[in-house]
């Protein structure tokens, strides 16, 4: 017994100390063997991020002296689709396809017809933006300026895309200013060797203001400068860009094959909100416009249509204005949010450039229309929206347009 004793107290000293020692050695071997490996790199696909949407179109015109006894029915639609890729931690690059005509630069649609061909896909988008601090970031390749910036669609159509380079700088100087944002912007409009090439320069800026707690301000001045906009005009009158409006509506000297008028154009622009109410916030903008290149020359608006009785004759100086004014109340961003908005807009024909100006109203930079949304959000970010455009020119003879849209747009 004695012998027996001190062998049986060093045996299970020896089984409750084992798994210990074992356990910390086999710890160390496996950090070891953590050392020897290389560490692993991101894939190249978790860099990517995939977005894009599709949307269907049932759209109807009442449009007398157009079309078939002036009325006009189709569907169409449009896909969007592509991709943004982190570089670095500073550089982002984004490219983008689209359906529609290469050779239209304001609609990005495909209608239902010719059954048995194929739809065409262009290369709509592709972008580097580089954030060179907190404050500034630069974007250069061919994008979608209106996401970048503040602009309205009589401008500015929504599926615009540009070539050049924006500088962006964004500042969040108090609890009243929330934000102040400075945006410079250089684009190619056409580059050619045979002749000189036409190019826009411009810039904007926009403080936001923060009115208690339910209340914002955002007001902005924006000034554009357009180089040479006959070599553009030039393209659409001779077919070479194709577009929904079909409309050269600056005032164009046939004699001196150029614009009547310089564009040098200026805009104010104010947005106000109130979310008193959560699900049903308000929204009013408005944005006014000034052309300070406009000449007192006689120039003559063309339409590419020759069979269009619609030849107009007056001076810039005369038809230098435009104005923009929208309200909207309540949200669409979750399913079954609804939203109501009504625009108002009036463009005399030089007040701003024609060739990028929204497409659904058909009158380019000579416009006086209205228009109605309803807009209803569905599941994953996707809206239901039936719009309802009524437009006339300002100057010139052509019948009232009155055209419905009913669009399903799905996100993905």
């Amino acid at each position: 017994d004695t012998v027996r004793t001190p062998l049986l107290l060093l045996s299970c000293l020896t089984l409750v100390t084992a798994p210990a020692v074992h356990g910390e050695e086999a710890t160390e071997i496996q950090a070891e063997e953590e050392k020897k490996e290389p560490e692993k790199e991101n894939r190249w696909y978790d860099k990517l991020s995939i977005y894009g949407d599709f949307r269907l179109r049932y759209e109807f015109f009442n449009w007398e002296g157009h079309f078939d006894e002036g009325r006009r029915y189709r569907f169409r639609y449009r896909l969007r689709f592509g991709f943004k890729a982190q570089l670095f931690d500073s550089l982002l690059l984004g490219v983008q396809l689209r359906t529609g005509r290469p050779d239209n630069p304001i609609s990005d649609n495909q209608s239902f017809d010719d059954s048995f061909s194929k739809s065409e896909i262009s290369l709509a988008e592709a972008w580097l933006d580089w954030q060179a601090t907190d404050t500034l970031s630069v974007v250069g390749g061919k994008f979608a300026p209106t996401k970048l910036w503040t602009a309205a669609d009589i401008e500015w159509d929504d599926d615009v895309t540009t070539e050049g380079a924006m500088q962006m700088f964004k500042w969040k100087p108090s609890e009243t200013i929330k934000g102040l944002d400075l945006n410079l912007y250089q684009f190619v409009l056409n580059e050619s060797s045979d002749t000189v090439d036409a190019y826009m320069l411009g810039g904007q800026i926009v403080p936001t203001f923060a009115l208690g707690d339910t209340n914002q301000l955002k007001v902005g001045a924006t000034f554009e400068y357009i180089s040479n906009p006959e070599v553009v005009g030039a393209l659409y009158l001779s077919r070479k860009v194709y577009t929904d409006a079909d409309y050269v509506t600056n005032f164009w000297d046939p004699l001196a094959g150029k614009f009547a008028s310089d564009f040098r154009v200026a805009n104010l622009s104010f947005e106000w909100k109130n979310t008193s109410i959560e699900s049903w916030p308000i929204k009013v903008t408005a944005f006014f416009y000034k052309n300070f290149g406009a000449s007192d020359k006689e120039g003559v608006i063309l339409p590419v249509a020759s069979d269009r009785d619609s030849l107009a004759v007056g001076r810039g100086s005369d038809h230098d204005t435009a104005w923009f004014g929208r309200i909207q109340v309540g949200d669409y961003k979750e399913p079954w949010d609804v939203a109501l908005r009504f625009s108002r807009y009036d463009s005399q024909p030089d007040a701003m450039f024609f060739a990028y100006s929204q497409s659904d109203s058909r009158r380019s930079s000579n416009v006086d229309g209205y228009r109605a949304d309803v807009r209803v959000g569905m599941p994953k970010g996707g809206y239901v929206n039936v719009t309802w455009y009524n437009t006339k020119w300002t100057l010139g003879r052509d019948s009232t347009m009155n055209r419905f849209q009913f669009d399903y747009i799905f996100k993905f």
